[in-house]
């Protein structure tokens, strides 16, 4: 979506294989999406309204792990980590 929107670029003319080619030697495991996520992201609390915001940060709170992000919008509300 965001090369679509043109907020970042890649050198590749498919995307989607680009990223599955970038991810296939990570040692990734995915964080399935569960009924505590959904109620976490309930209670995180974000100034902003972005849906897809609420459900990574509410997934690295059930999972306890770290969220790598350079979203200046989550790293601006490091408030969200008191959320229960």
């Amino acid at each position: 979506m965001l090369c679509k929107k043109g907020r970042i670029r890649v050198d590749h003319k498919d995307s989607i294989k680009w990223i599955k080619e970038i991810l296939k030697p990570l040692p990734f495991r995915e964080a399935p999406l569960n009924h505590e996520v959904v109620i976490r992201r309930r209670q995180v609390d974000f100034p902003h309204q972005d849906p897809a915001d609420r459900f990574l940060v509410a997934t690295a709170l059930v999972y306890n792990v770290k969220l790598l992000t350079v979203d200046q919008k989550i790293l601006d509300n490091d408030h969200y980590l008191l959320c229960f």
